[in-house]
């Protein structure tokens, strides 16, 4: 068969009728119920009342209890219609999908519950058990002679934005002969008002996923142009650090130069100071020498002259003594003599020691003073280098990347574009009061 969609510019609003009949009073005293604690319900109808009323809000308590309401009256269409809408409420679309399988199974007539079924099969990426029960839902919407306009075009709302974006977003993804076939089946027997909004829903989704597209596109070639100007700008920036780099190092290098050639000059001089005084020092070293020389001759001599006079004491008749020992007396004052000139002498050598370490920690200061100017300068150039070998890998980096663009920020729009949820974003509190309004 093949179809023929209109366009109109305004869809039909019968379904708001729905909600406005239900009273202000009526929904603050839902909305009252909220904070306190209520049993399952005594029957199905309570337990249904309860999870579109105190189980409503969105807390944590209310998944238990939710949850036991369901296990109450596990096979009540309303109690499973109303489990439904109330987890997808909590945006718990798990827990929803297997509620709505399980009404499809009960009460396959169930036609409220079939649309949130098939759309929370597509929310999940079911498509073709989305298509089978879109199938089974246009036989049912067929056979119901009952079924008044009003909610009719109510469902064929939901039903074309699901088909638009079959045909859309997730045309790769759908079988386009199963589509086909559960298109046939649900506008078979249309008048051509309700055509008339099954495809104006339907041409919304497909208008806005080709708005989105190509949105994304120019938003992503933005993105790529701002990435390719922003590796420009780097690629200058790092540019210029190293023309900044060679400039320092250039300046650095003579100073270094400088600073070494001073160091030496002034330990020269340290070196021209201490020569003679290592000369007078060598000398001094050399008479203290003599001396003790000397003296040790002198000892010899006295130590010999006093042996020699009391041998000749002890002897009559007298015994010769040489008259070069016999005077101990002038060798006494020789070795006074001689001992003042050691320490004469040993207190020179001791200031020309002092006066050569003086001068060799002035050395050692110089030393240690040009090493450590010099020895930072050097850190400073070897810095500079280090830094401008990591902008030069930088640099090779930027040459041979792509542009870079904000992956994260691609995948947003990709998802969005690609979302059910984006073109159909389904209306639970309608169903929430349909259900209210039927259960009262």
């Amino acid at each position: 068969m093949r179809f023929i969609y209109r366009s109109s510019s305004v869809p039909t609003l019968s379904c708001v009728a729905l909600i406005l009949a239900f009273s202000v009073g009526e929904l603050c005293a839902q909305n009252q119920k909220v904070s306190v604690p209520v049993p399952p319900g005594e029957n199905a109808k309570q337990s249904a009342l309860n999870l579109l009323g105190v189980r409503w809000e969105k807390n944590s308590s209310n998944r238990e209890s939710s949850a036991k309401e369901l296990e109450s009256f596990p096979n009540d269409p309303d109690v499973l219609l109303a489990y439904t809408i109330n987890r997808m409420q909590h945006r718990r679309y798990k827990d929803a999908l297997e509620s709505a399988r399980e009404l499809s199974k009960v009460a396959p007539a169930e036609l409220n519950g079939a649309v949130l079924h098939i759309w929370l099969e597509t929310l999940s990426d079911n498509f073709e058990e989305a298509l089978i029960v879109m199938l089974s839902l246009g036989r049912q919407m067929n056979a119901n002679q009952d079924l008044d306009n009003a909610s009719k075009e109510w469902m064929l709302r939901r039903i074309g934005r699901v088909v638009g974006y079959m045909q859309g977003p997730a045309k790769f993804d759908t079988d386009p002969d199963l589509l086909t076939a559960a298109m046939t089946s649900v506008t078979q027997g249309m008048t051509p008002n309700q055509l008339e909004v099954f495809n104006n829903n339907r041409e919304k989704v497909l208008k806005k996923y080709e708005q989105l597209t190509d949105s994304n596109v120019q938003i992503v070639a933005a993105a790529r142009q701002r990435a390719a100007a922003d590796n420009a700008n780097q690629t200058r920036t790092l540019a210029a650090q190293n023309q900044e780099f060679d400039e320092l190092a250039s300046q650095l290098a003579p100073k270094i130069e400088v600073l070494r050639n001073e160091g030496f000059q002034k330990l020269d001089q340290i070196r021209a100071e201490a020569t003679p005084l290592q000369q007078d020092l060598s000398s001094l070293n050399n008479q203290i020498s003599y001396v003790n020389y000397d003296l040790n001759s002198l000892y010899l001599r006295l130590a010999y002259c006093r042996h020699n006079r009391r041998y000749a004491r002890g002897r009559r008749g007298g015994v010769y003594v040489d008259p070069t020992y016999s005077n101990s007396v002038l060798i006494s004052y020789a070795i006074r003599d001689q001992l003042y000139e050691l320490g004469r002498l040993r207190n020179l050598y001791d200031s020309v020691a002092n006066q050569l370490a003086v001068l060799e920690e002035r050395g050692y200061q110089i030393q240690n003073e040009y090493d450590l100017a010099i020895g930072n300068m050097n850190s400073d150039l070897e810095s500079l280098e280090d830094e401008k070998q990591r902008n030069i890998r930088q640099l090779d980096k930027l040459a041979k990347r792509p542009q870079k663009v904000a992956r994260g920020k691609i995948g947003s729009l990709r998802n969005r574009a690609e979302a059910l949820k984006t073109y159909d974003p389904i209306s639970l509190e309608v169903y929430r009061q349909i259900l209210i309004q039927k259960l009262k």
